[in-house]
């Protein structure tokens, strides 16, 4: 598969009576991967289907869909915490997705920031100042991202909540001072991430998908749902179940993403 991507236009110029109109031009670069083929099978014998008196075999087709379900987000978290973290090179720019010299501006920090209203502050303002993808000769505009996730390990999850569900801020002796997260974050806790590199301490702030692109998923022929299969047994007496998913992942944008190392 390969996503093109168009750039922002630049700023609109003023035109005078009688002039030609500036000319502009967008900035264009492409994303690429591939669909890949994931599956697994399983035989049960015929003296076990005889003996099952719990019918137990009966749930393997439903436990065999989840495990595919649950394909396509690991499939995500491994993408985001490849490269010890910083995630798979972008096409646009030849740089990590999580990069502190990123054209549009910095979306990681290396430093020991806590999911915090401190650290949280940084997250907002490098996020407010990404600039969009231009052309040579253009200039970039400021796309004012506005986060709508914050995105931790399971052990950050109490620390995470306590920063963005308290009124007031947390780290004040008083219950004046609001917190200006407790309406605009949402957490979600992932515990895939605590296996990561720096995962018990790293943390993510990213952009709704309905106001910038981030990953995409792709399946073949657009077939979301997994393909099963049962066999009866013919050299062996028994039954042999399998579940196929053909499906990618890929990040097609960055500037949505904030990444803190922590501690």
């Amino acid at each position: 598969m390969t996503r093109p991507k168009l750039g922002d236009a630049g700023d609109l110029e003023k035109t005078e009576d009688l002039v030609p109109m500036a000319e502009g031009s967008f900035a264009e670069a492409k994303e690429s991967y591939a669909i890949a083929t994931y599956s697994k099978r399983f035989g049960v014998g015929r003296q076990a289907i005889i003996n099952d008196d719990l019918s137990a075999f009966d749930s393997i087709p439903a436990l065999l869909g989840t495990a595919a379900r649950r394909l396509v987000s690991k499939l995500f978290y491994d993408l985001l915490i490849s490269a010890s973290g910083v995630g798979p090179t972008m096409a646009e720019d030849s740089l990590a997705i999580f990069a502190t010299t990123h054209t549009s501006g910095a979306n990681y920090t290396a430093g020991t920031g806590a999911p915090d209203v401190t650290g949280l502050a940084v997250a907002l303002k490098l996020l407010r100042r990404q600039k969009g993808f231009a052309s040579a000769g253009e200039t970039a505009p400021i796309l004012n991202i506005q986060p709508a996730f914050l995105l931790v390990p399971a052990a950050l999850e109490v620390a995470a909540r306590q920063a963005v569900e308290s009124i007031g801020d947390p780290s004040k002796s008083n219950s004046i001072t609001v917190n200006p997260f407790s309406s605009m974050l949402s957490v979600i806790t992932e515990p895939r991430l605590d296996d990561a590199t720096n995962g018990g301490t790293a943390w993510y702030v990213v952009a709704t998908p309905a106001s910038i692109a981030g990953a995409e998923v792709a399946f073949l022929n657009g077939q979301e749902a997994p393909t099963t299969f049962r066999v009866e047994g013919t050299n062996v007496l028994g039954v042999e179940m399998a579940v196929v998913s053909d499906v990618g992942v890929k990040f097609v944008e960055h500037r949505g993403w904030y990444r803190c190392r922590g501690a």
